[in-house]
């Protein structure tokens, strides 16, 4: 989610969130990860944080993916802000591509993975070297949302329960141009620092248009200096191709894609309770094909009004963790 650190978010965590000093960074090496594309990530390594404590049947495990270039920690900040973690033990994994686990940033001539392989990559961390073979839920949000759906069919017993927050079964075409864009700068400005800052600084400009709505840009920012503003967003530290990488991962994600998985028959392939949130408002992460899939697999869904956008989950904290709670007490 590249509007992470945006205004809303930050007084969201400095206020709301309690230390996560006992949460500390851990890092695997799950060995050779073979991607979709036949690719290897030799010694591919993954970090994660717990939380809480994992009791003896292993019954209580809350699992989560990272946004778009999120963090376990603040998506373990963001998890403890909408669920009830009392006698639950929560794993959050960061994502291939993030900067902390093997990403661009830190392996030579690191390969395109798919949203597929940042899946892959979880399950043998969490199966072969955590040992833990189920869990109780399994949720995301964002990218992480679209990493939640790839969970969804590619391992449908691993969870009792999913939540998928704003999150897509599949790229649509406002997504593909969306993202499409994002990867052609970064792609066209080659290797040189100065150019590829511009580029990065034109990809803050069009999050900062689609990330939430031009009614919420204007509530947030209107009587701001306007390059006050943007001179401190440009000033975000942010690998461009780690950002590249994980976007690549979104233009071709596709949870139908190369495999025997159709919106027709995918009522029998998924075996977990599920629950879907999108925003109404949504201009970074089109929500209509979630939408359709909450009405193929009739299960429990929840749409966020209001002009935040895709960081609706965050401005209406307390509509998700309620209707996260609900689910959860079904």
């Amino acid at each position: 989610m590249s509007l992470k650190l945006a205004i809303t978010i930050i007084l969201f965590c400095i206020f709301h969130f309690p230390s996560l000093a006992q949460s500390k960074l851990q890092i695997q090496n799950i060995g050779d990860l073979i991607t979709t594309a036949n690719d290897t990530i030799k010694d591919c390594k993954i970090g994660y944080r717990t939380f809480g404590k994992l009791n003896n049947d292993k019954s209580n495990v809350v699992f989560m993916p990272t946004w778009h270039l999120g963090t376990s920690e603040d998506n373990l900040d963001y998890l403890r802000s909408i669920i009830d973690t009392d006698g639950k033990y929560l794993i959050v994994a960061d994502a291939l591509g993030n900067g902390i686990s093997s990403s661009p940033s830190n392996y030579m001539s690191f390969p395109n993975i798919g949203i597929r392989d940042m899946v892959k990559s979880q399950h043998e961390l969490l199966v072969n070297h955590l040992k833990i073979d189920h869990v109780e839920l399994l949720i995301g949000v964002s990218m992480g949302g679209m990493q939640a759906f790839e969970w969804m069919v590619a391992y449908p017993d691993f969870m009792n329960k999913l939540i998928a927050i704003n999150g897509t079964t599949k790229a649509s075409f406002y997504d593909k141009v969306l993202w499409n864009t994002t990867v052609t700068l970064i792609e066209d400005a080659g290797k040189d620092k100065e150019t590829l800052d511009d580029a990065m600084n034109r990809i803050s400009d069009i999050g900062l248009l689609v990330g939430t709505s031009p009614t919420q840009v204007f509530e947030a920012y209107e009587n701001e200096d306007f390059q006050e503003v943007i001179s401190a967003r440009y000033s975000r530290p942010n690998n461009p191709f780690n950002k590249l990488f994980q976007s690549r991962a979104i233009l071709k994600h596709n949870i139908y894609k190369d495999r025997e998985i159709s919106p027709e028959n995918i009522v029998d392939i998924v075996k977990s309770e599920i629950f879907i949130i999108t925003a109404e408002l949504d201009h970074l992460v089109n929500p209509i094909y979630s939408r359709e899939l909450s009405k193929i697999l009739e299960c429990d869904y929840f749409e966020l009004k209001g002009y935040c956008g895709h960081i609706a989950a965050f401005c209406d904290v307390h509509l998700v963790k309620q209707a996260v709670s609900d689910f959860l007490r079904k």
